[in-house]
C-alpha cells in the first residue's frame, strides 16, 4: 500500500506503440474527487449526489504541480 508522500508514476493510456506518462509525483492521500474528469470520475461523482455515498480516490500531485486523480490514469509507487 502506498503511503503518503511516497514516489508515484501515472501513465494516462498505452498501447502497442505508445504510452503517454503523465509523470512522476507524490501520493497526497484519498480524497474525494471534485475536479476529475472522465467516466469512472463522473461514476462517483453521480454516486455522492444520488445516493450521498462519499467514494474516495487517490491524489497524486506531480512534479510539475498538476494535480491527477487515481480514478483519471494508471499509476503507482515508484520504485527506486
Amino acid at each position: 500500500m502506498t503511503k503518503k508522500g511516497e514516489r508515484v508514476g501515472a501513465i494516462l493510456s498505452a498501447n502497442d506503440k505508445t504510452v503517454k506518462f503523465l509523470g512522476y509525483g507524490v501520493y497526497e492521500g484519498d480524497f474525494y474527487p471534485d475536479t476529475a474528469e472522465g467516466s469512472v470520475a463522473d461514476m462517483i461523482k453521480d454516486n455522492q449526489q444520488q445516493y450521498g455515498i462519499d467514494l474516495v480516490n487517490p491524489r497524486l500531485k506531480l512534479d510539475n504541480g498538476d494535480i491527477v486523480w487515481g480514478c483519471e490514469c494508471w499509476w503507482g509507487q515508484r520504485n527506486p
